[in-house]
């Protein structure tokens, strides 16, 4: 017998909170205290709450936190929370375990509320026992049965006729009016009768509801009676009316009302209508917003929108200057009244006959004016010449004059313009200062840098740089002949353009000098742009010609100045007496070294003295280089003297020596065919000598003066100064070996020689061939060519030597690029002579494969080292062709090997089911390959059962193939047992067993039958939590100590060192004998119906 009792659940109707105030929850429709419902049946709670910001909901059994959004809650429970805050919780199927309090919590940032309601479940009024049924010959009109659940003993029944009709249908919860602020997502009206009825008709405004747009949704559960409209639309709105009852036409009806002021507006922006002159104020601001959307994104009603602004820095909105209503979504408004370089900020409110909406945040700031950006920011300048004028600019443009002064920086420093360069770089500005420039009249090394420009709050930069060779930029004043009082000082300016910074070299060569070559003597100086050299207190020596070099990558130049020096001449040189007859001599001699300059021709003085007076008398003034000097005396001994006379002064006095009137013969002729020679070529420094050999001209010696002595000078060949090598030799013939002592090896030397008689030294010969001593470089071993034709089992290596060590560092190439920073299995490697070096590979890779060149000094020499070889794998001791991992773990398969040319390399995959099956069809693995040099790899991440199997590499060229293959095996938690059956049913014992899950998880080696256990639990039907029954290595275990005229559902899961699978359930298993069948007699929403079981 099942009674239903219905409890009526009233929503009452609370006001709607201001829309533009935040509030704590409230709930507008709490729960029933109470909730009765029968067993089986289901049970509906349901509330409504407010709150702003939305409310975080969550449900409490007896003071517990109830799990009703888990994928495991979805068999027991359906928990909905609308947009609108209607909130329900469906249990699907009540059962007496489910009775208890349940509270309902919605908690936001300003407070908390909560509502409960107590949950009973009643039992289904059912017979389980026959008390008496007395023995009569008559049917029986009394029968008495044991009923759980109610007080009800007996019942009397003798005939269908005797029941009494139904009484009218009654409402047990009746609709409820809504009302809401805004649109909600879905409305839902509900009535519960007093019974379930054939027919039900639900109206709106008067007209039967339709179906047909897919909106509307009616359901049923017993009498309870539901109406369900998604998507609600203003059209929704009105009077909704239910006829439970038509033959007595019996009606109920609610009303559904939208009350509604509009959300606030949102995407505000603001932005300022540019005018077609930059240099013009602004005259409109224009500001544009998104229409409201309610919750579920739809428009509501807005009749018009009110717009308000404030300075940035505000506090206080006021009305934005509009004379007009605004309607659309957007409004142009005046700018007469804000003011210039003052940030505003624009915020919107949306109106229609329920209110006003709250305001939308505030649009991001604009600033009213023309905002300041480059036109043409500055551009990079390259000068590539020097004959422009100006040399370069650096300019921009800037959308409006800067209302304050713009910054120059050089290389992020404030340019300073400071002396020269005040007049030689400019600052201008045109249009008012919406053209910036930066003039260079002429451009030098230190100008070349980063310039950028500071323009209120933006910049930009350039960079000013100079590709240009060596010019010079002396003026029209510019002289290339200075004439100078001894004494006296100048500088000597040389301007010039060049970059890359030139190298820059001043020389200097005497007069008569072809080429100047020699280091002056004065300090030199060299600025950007500017070279000089300090002529300070000139003496006559310093007369000549001075050169400066100036050269980079790009071209040389050069400019030679004549120095000529105001002075008294230097004494003549070289004075000498010829055609001595013993009456007469001519005397002769060079003009000096240092003329003295001046427009009028040199006169010379010459006067005589006959030893050992110290007095001498005038012989001449002459202008020539000789004169001869008559009327001697012969046998006797004369000093000749000579001094040079200019406009200037006259010069000291340059004696002859002695010359005897009877002279015989004088010195020797210079040495003539000088030649060095190096012994041994090829030696180090202090195992060679020089070996020099010379003719003497024989026709100079005289037989009373022959040549006595020889002398040796040597010098760097890039020197001038010669210094005498033979002291303490006695050299006496035309050759000689000349020891390394003292001599610096690379460097060249040359060699002059002097021969002396009774009379003198002769000049220095002309000078012998130049020599450099010690060891050339050159290859003993060159670099030879590697080309393998199988791989390399030992380590390859390029190798060559030296002929002695280098003086410089000893560089390697690969391509043509310096070898970089090598790994471990390739070194460089020298000898500890530094004669031997060698590049050696441990384990030749492609990425090795190539042209290798060393370098050193002015030596190179190159080999390739070249493979052609099929596929060769190298793998190492431990590479294993079995990898086992539990799920979930992550591993890598690496391949190493050889091959040239560049191979294909092919993973695929053939899965397994267990390790000992056989493998599927081959198919891309799931894994993504990767291949580098000499080397694949598989890297099998977070493994799942399905990736089990065989994983094969096929690597091949030209040349062949080679294929590795390795099996994965996964350890997992096993797949459920197969296969349930429940056999021997006695009604207190079963017979539960089962078959082997497909996927056992377990290694190859394990037996089969072993490595799993089998846990096994039962329940009642109605139940939902199952208990332990037993734990078994068997595929079966009975199960004892049933109860009769039960339903069992029996479960078991699969175990392994790894995990359990989930549990597996039997169909529910009935204990109930076959024998005994009992009548069973229910009473339902108090009408009486008798079944008889057939």
């Amino acid at each position: 017998l099942e009674v239903t009792d219905a409890v009526e659940t009233k929503a009452e109707a609370f006001p709607v909170a201001e829309r533009g105030a935040e509030f704590a929850p409230q709930f507008v429709q709490p729960l029933p205290e109470r909730l009765e419902v029968h067993e089986g049946e289901a049970a509906l709670l349901e509330c409504r709450v407010e709150a702003k910001p939305k409310a975080d909901v969550h449900w409490l059994y007896d003071d517990r936190p109830l799990d009703v959004t888990s994928q495991e809650s979805a068999m027991v429970y359906e928990s909905t929370i609308t947009d609108e805050g209607q909130i329900s919780l469906l249990i699907l199927e009540s059962l007496h375990e489910d009775e208890g309090l349940y509270r309902c919590e919605a908690v936001n940032e300003l407070g908390t509320a909560h509502t409960q309601t107590q949950l009973v479940v009643i039992d289904v009024l059912q017979i389980v026992e026959l008390v008496a049924l007395p023995e009569l010959e008559f049917t029986p009109s009394i029968l008495v049965f044991e009923l759980i659940g109610a007080d009800i003993d007996q019942f009397c029944s003798n005939d269908r006729e005797n029941i009494t009709p139904a009484p009218p249908v009654a409402i047990v919860k009746d609709l409820a009016d809504q009302r809401f602020a805004f649109l909600p997502r879905t409305i839902r009206f509900e009535l519960t009768l007093s019974v379930e009825v054939e027919t039900v008709i639900w109206l709106k405004d008067g007209t039967e509801l339709t179906m047909a747009d897919g909106r509307c949704k009616l359901t049923h559960v017993g009498p309870t009676y539901q109406l369900s409209i998604e998507s609600v639309t203003e059209a929704d709105m009105g009077q909704y009316e239910v006829v439970y009852d038509v033959k007595r036409d019996s009606r109920t009806s609610a009303c559904l009302t939208l009350e509604q002021a509009p959300d606030a507006p949102t995407d505000v922006s603001a932005e300022f209508v540019i005018p077609a002159s930059p240099t013009d104020r602004p005259q409109d601001v224009h500001v544009s917003w998104t229409e409201p959307k309610s919750p579920d994104g739809k428009s509501t009603v807005v009749d018009s929108y009110l717009v308000e602004m404030k300075p940035q820095e505000g506090r206080s909105w006021y009305p934005a200057p509009c004379d007009h209503t605004i309607t659309k979504t957007e409004v142009t408004l005046s700018t007469t009244e804000m003011k210039d370089d003052v940030a505003y900020e624009f915020r919107v409110y949306a109106v229609n006959q329920f209110g006003k909406s709250p305001p939308s945040k505030p649009s991001s700031p604009v600033l009213a004016g023309v905002p300041i950006e480059f036109i043409r920011p500055l551009q990079d300048v390259t000068v590539t010449g020097t004959d422009t004028e100006p040399a370069a600019i650096l300019e921009c443009e800037l959308s409006r004059a800067p209302r304050t002064p713009v910054a120059w920086t050089k290389d992020r420093k404030p340019l300073v313009l400071r002396g020269p360069d005040a007049s030689r770089i400019l600052v201008e500005e045109a249009e008012y200062g919406r053209i910036q420039r930066l003039i260079f009249k002429d451009v030098l090394e230190t100008d070349l840098a980063s310039y950028a420009i500071q323009a209120e709050s933006i910049s930009c930069s350039s960079v000013l740089d100079m590709k240009v060779p060596p010019t010079l930029r002396v003026g029209k004043d510019f002289v290339t002949r200075l004439v100078m009082k001894a004494g006296t000082s100048n500088i000597i300016e040389v301007p010039f353009a060049a970059s890359p910074k030139p190298k820059v070299t001043w020389t200097y060569g005497a007069m008569g000098d072809a080429v100047p070559s020699e280091r002056p003597r004065f300090k030199t100086d060299t600025v950007s742009g500017l070279t000089s050299i300090a002529l300070a207190k000139v003496k006559p020596e310093d007369a000549g010609l001075y050169q400066v070099t100036i050269t980079n990558e790009l071209g040389e130049t050069s400019i030679t100045v004549e120095l000529i020096v105001l002075d008294k001449p230097s004494v003549p040189r070289n004075p000498k007496v010829t055609d001595n007859t013993g009456e007469s001599v001519v005397f002769t001699w060079t003009e000096p070294q240092y003329p003295g300059g001046g427009a009028s021709p040199l006169e010379y003085v010459v006067e005589m003295r006959e030893p050992p007076q110290q007095s001498t008398k005038p012989v001449t003034v002459t202008t020539a280089l000789s004169t001869p000097i008559e009327n001697l005396k012969t046998d006797k001994t004369y000093v000749f003297s000579v001094a040079a006379r200019n406009g200037i002064g006259q010069s000291d006095f340059v004696h002859t020596q002695p010359i005897t009137t009877k002279l015989q013969y004088g010195p020797p002729q210079s040495p003539v065919n000088v030649k060095a020679v190096v012994n041994p070529q090829k030696a180090p420094i202090e195992q060679q000598s020089i070996d020099l050999t010379w003719e003497q001209p024989t026709d100079t010696v005289s037989g009373a003066g022959p040549v006595t002595n020889f002398y040796i000078e040597m010098k760097p060949t890039d020197s001038t100064r010669w210094q005498d090598v033979s002291a303490g030799m006695t050299i006496t013939e035309p050759h000689c070996t000349l020891p390394s002592n003292g001599m610096k090896e690379f460097t060249s030397y040359e060699f002059r020689v002097i021969s002396e008689n009774k009379a003198g030294k002769s000049k220095p010969s002309g000078p012998s061939n130049p020599v450099e001593l010690g060891m050339p470089l050159e290859f003993v071993r060159p670099l030879e060519d590697v080309a393998l034709t199988e791989a390399p089992t030992q380590p390859v290596v390029i190798e060559c030597e030296l002929s002695r060590k280098p003086r410089e560092k000893v560089q390697w190439l690969k391509d043509g690029k310096p070898l970089g920073r090598l790994p471990d299995r390739v070194r460089v490697e020298e000898d500890a002579n530094g004669t031997v070096h060698r590049v050696v590979f441990t384990s030749l890779q492609d990425e090795d494969l190539g042209q290798y060149t060393i370098r050193v000094e002015k030596l190179s020499g190159d080999a390739r080292v070249d493979l052609r070889v099929s596929p060769t794998l190298r793998l190492s001791e431990k590479f294993t062709d079995k990898i086992v991992l539990k799920a979930g773990a992550s591993s890598v398969i690496e391949v190493p090997f050889m091959a040239n040319p560049k191979p294909t390399v092919k993973w695929t995959w053939k899965p397994r089911v267990t390790p000992t099956s056989e493998p599927g069809s081959a198919q891309q693995p799931r894994f993504k390959p990767d291949v580098v040099s000499g080397l694949t790899s598989l890297p099998l991440g977070k493994v799942k059962r399905e990736d089990a199997g065989d994983y094969e590499v096929v690597i091949s060229n030209e040349l062949g193939e080679a294929t590795v293959t390795v099996q994965l095996i996964v350890l997992d938690k096993p797949s459920v047992p197969r296969q349930l059956e429940v056999s021997e049913n006695t009604g207190e014992r079963v017979l539960f067993s089962w078959r082997e899950p497909e996927f056992t998880g377990l290694p190859a080696d394990v037996e089969p039958g072993t490595g799993l256990t089998y846990v096994v639990e039962m329940r009642e039907a109605t139940q939902r939590v199952g208990k332990p029954v037993t734990t078994t290595p068997d595929l079966k275990t009975p199960i004892e100590g049933l109860q009769l005229n039960k339903s069992y559902i029996f479960s078991v899961a699969a175990k392994n060192d790894v995990g359990q699978s989930d549990f597996v359930d039997t169909q529910p298993v009935s204990t109930k004998l076959e024998y005994g069948k009992y009548t069973y007699i229910h009473f339902y929403s108090r009408n009486l119906s008798i079944i008889l079981p057939t």
